[in-house]
């Protein structure tokens, strides 16, 4: 394998059998060039100077458990599986590893989630890893596979078709997490809504365009890492009668004493633990936005109303190819649905209009503390000292 690399060096990777191994020195490229050399054959193969050479032992390793010590210490990244160091999958998978800890770690510290959500880091990372051990030993097994079955084109093109349909995986960023205790009760997820969103999936790439200002963005440059939820609200065209009340009964629910928007609170200040985005399709300039439920525009009396949390699936003039289809490409339903997204922005639940409120209430509630309990401070992780091991 030959992988282009800056100031025009070039890595190779080089598989020795066991004994040549042995016999070749970490440091000294001699026997590594020579294998390489045969390998080539009829074609030959020269160097001027090697910058750096080493062996690696390929060890497809998966630890037992991610946590210890009442959830006190966690291991992650190579410190939890180590597999071939190809296309850099170990370190996609590491930050993944992290990014998942990080946002529930953080929110059990400050007292604001039930200690037991820790548990799931491990339910949902372990199997993902193993899936990638899974296919870093396949992939290793077509890499150096002979020749005899098959021409030059048809190797190649095996592990050209090998390397796109894992790209997801090698990347980090395709995970799936299908357990129902943490993704929630999929009886009530209605896979219908968007049948083109995949629930426990990191939300798909999209295009919309701000409604107040007429901007295109990615469905995902509005997406922060910063321990809230989303509700990702799709009415449908809010001109017609059936999508307005739907509409307006989903923000009746929302502003009330008992909705999730304000019985979850970050801990140390005022602001909601879940975020509201709307996503329509009519015409921006046909639907005034003040003209829609306070609560899908929040006023603040320092900055007054947000006019970054609306928008519309039109075409944008600055950019029309890529506007003016994410519900064709999310398969969105005409009657329109609700999907709640978790602090990494993966699908947690595909729900109906009228039951979203009540059903985020329900699943948010099984993991954080709402904010009528007094007995947060009496939360079983007081004085946590938690340390995770890259």
């Amino acid at each position: 394998m030959f992988i282009p690399r800056e100031a025009g060096m070039v890595r190779m990777y080089v598989q020795m059998d066991e004994s040549a191994a042995k016999a070749s020195s970490p440091t000294d490229p001699t026997t590594t060039l020579a294998i390489a050399k045969e390998i080539l054959q009829p074609y030959e193969l020269d160097t001027k100077s090697v910058y750096w050479s080493t062996k690696y032992c390929i060890q497809q390793l998966l630890a037992e458990r991610y946590f210890a010590l009442d959830n006190r210490v966690f291991i992650l990244g190579d410190a939890a599986h180590t597999h071939s160091p190809k296309a850099g999958m170990g370190l996609n998978m590491g930050v993944q590893d992290a990014y998942n800890l990080a946002w529930k770690l953080a929110a059990v510290v400050n007292k604001e989630a039930k200690v037991h959500i820790l548990a799931t880091y491990e339910l949902e990372r372990r199997p993902i890893a193993q899936e990638l051990l899974d296919f870093d030993r396949d992939f290793n097994t077509l890499f150096h596979s002979p020749l005899a079955d098959c021409t030059p084109e048809e190797y190649r093109n095996a592990i050209a078709d090998a390397v796109v349909k894992e790209s997801g995986s090698i990347s980090g960023i395709a995970a799936q997490y299908v357990d129902q205790d943490i993704m929630g009760n999929l009886s009530y997820c209605c896979q219908h809504l968007a049948s083109h969103v995949t629930i426990g999936s990191r939300i798909p790439h999209g295009v919309f365009v701000n409604h107040a200002g007429g901007r295109s963005l990615s469905i995902h440059d509005v997406l922060l890492s910063d321990g809230k939820w989303r509700l990702f609200v799709f009415p449908g065209d809010l001109r017609d009668p059936r999508a307005r009340t739907r509409f307006w009964k989903l923000g009746q629910s929302l502003e009330g004493r008992e909705s999730p928007i304000k019985s979850f609170t970050h801990r140390n200040s005022s602001s909601s633990l879940l975020e509201v985005f709307t996503v329509h399709t009519c015409p921006r300039h046909e639907m005034p936005l003040l003209d829609l439920p306070d609560i899908f525009h929040p006023w603040d009396p320092e900055l007054g109303w947000d006019y970054g949390k609306v928008f519309t699936d039109e075409k944008a003039y600055q950019n029309p190819v890529d506007t003016g289809h994410l519900y064709r490409d999310f398969g969105i339903a005409d009657e329109g649905c609700v999907l709640l997204l978790r602090p990494d922005h993966h699908v947690c639940a595909i729900l109906r209009i009228e039951d979203a409120a009540q059903l985020c209430m329900q699943y948010l509630g099984k993991w954080y503390y709402r904010n009528e309990w007094g007995g947060r401070e009496g939360c079983a992780v007081d004085g946590v000292a938690a340390r995770a091991y890259l």
